[in-house]
């Protein structure tokens, strides 16, 4: 079986070279790695600054957005299964290897897999304590059991944590969106896939001054409504308290984040937050405390 690492990249940095190598030392060898270098890096650039030699490497440039360079590397992939890793962060060495033993141990080879992973600033081995181990004690066996145990107890699944039979995703895109990962996931719940569990780190999210999670103008947050809204769409079908917790906690969180741009859709947002909060069992109360954080 091949596995395809997908790496989309905009520009040269010298922790994009730790990266690559991440994927290139996996103990598992059948693997490709697509760099897709997007709309501002050409491949000669890209391949003149990694300097690596390696028949696994694949360089292809894309339209510009981190979504079309995923998009276009997973048509050309050949793998089976499918690794996306963003050019800031790292994959253990049995990272691969240790999703695919755990596939055929749990006879799900159709299932996505998922690990424990860890931020990082400088170092891959600096201290951390996961705080989301609820998602591997309580051992969701769905996807949708992920998502309702994220509303339920709060948090996020890094996008490195994850492996993707390439069956199940081929017909998803990504969109541009800062939580483009979430709109992926909730579109692969219409698929009901089944989840394999990795008890273990075997990523590395890197935190630095550009992640993409961190808004920085108004149309940014435009585009985090847009993805929100798709998700909501996508999980009505599934509605349940939890579901709605998971929204909630959204936009919440987005609600805060509007006062970054003097309260840009913060009436928008606050309706979307009451009518979630009620619709998964929230207290007057706490509603009201969390509306009034978003104004502090």
């Amino acid at each position: 079986m091949v596995v395809s690492i997908i790496i989309p990249v905009h520009k040269t940095i010298p922790y994009f070279k730790d990266c690559v190598l991440s994927a290139l030392s996996q103990s598992y060898k059948d693997i490709e790695v697509i760099i897709a270098c997007n709309h501002t890096l050409t491949r000669k650039a890209c391949e003149e600054f990694l300097a690596i030699k390696d028949t696994r490497l694949v360089f292809i440039e894309t339209k510009k957005g981190r979504h079309h360079a995923r998009n276009e590397a997973l048509q050309i992939a050949k793998g089976d299964y499918i690794q996306f890793l963003d050019y800031d962060d790292y994959l253990y060495p049995e990272k691969i290897s240790l999703h695919l033993k755990a596939f055929v141990t749990d006879n799900k080879h159709l299932a996505v897999g998922l690990c424990q992973w860890k931020k990082f600033t400088n170092h891959i081995n600096e201290a951390y304590s996961f705080p989301f181990s609820y998602l591997f004690t309580e051992q969701p066996k769905h996807l949708l059991d992920v998502i309702e145990l994220l509303g339920e107890k709060g948090g996020f699944v890094a996008t490195i944590a994850w492996l993707f039979p390439k069956d199940l995703i081929k017909n998803i895109k990504w969109i541009d969106a800062p939580n483009d990962d979430a709109v992926f996931i909730s579109d692969l719940i219409k698929k009901k896939p089944e989840v394999s569990l990795i008890n273990s780190t075997l990523a590395g999210y890197r935190i630095h001054d550009f992640n993409t999670s961190t808004l920085t103008e108004k149309k940014e947050l435009d585009l985090l409504l847009k993805g929100w809204q798709h998700i909501s769409i996508n999980l009505k079908t599934y509605a349940s308290v939890k579901v709605y917790q998971y929204l909630y906690r959204a936009y919440v969180i987005i609600l805060k984040q509007s006062k970054v741009f003097n309260y840009y859709k913060y009436f928008k947002v606050l309706m979307l937050v009451i009518s979630y909060g009620f619709k998964s069992k929230q207290s007057f109360i706490k509603i009201l405390k969390d509306i009034k954080r978003s104004l502090y």
